[in-house]
């Protein structure tokens, strides 16, 4: 099946946030960028390195963008509704 860019990159961040959620870790925009970084370094693809990137720069654009708003507003509160942990 034939996935954009954008799908690729996200199933990446969904991979880096099902690993904090299994190893019980808080879900945190530090922690996501740490797990995708880990990500990086232990990836021999290519391809696969170059999603890896896409990622930590399309969450660090995220997350300064709105730090610049409110980040615990939108940052951490969407991080958690995206884990499945806002109540």
């Amino acid at each position: 099946m034939f996935r954009s860019e954008e799908e690729k990159v996200n199933i990446v961040i969904g991979e880096a946030l099902l690993t904090l959620l299994e190893d019980d870790a808080d879900i945190s925009s530090e922690a996501l960028r740490v797990q995708l970084n880990r990500m990086l370094e232990t990836e021999t693809d290519d391809a696969r390195r170059q999603l890896i990137d896409h990622a930590l720069r399309q969450t660090r654009r995220l997350l300064s963008g709105a730090a610049s708003e409110d980040s615990n507003f939108f940052g951490e509160r969407h991080l958690q509704l995206w884990a499945g942990n806002g109540h």
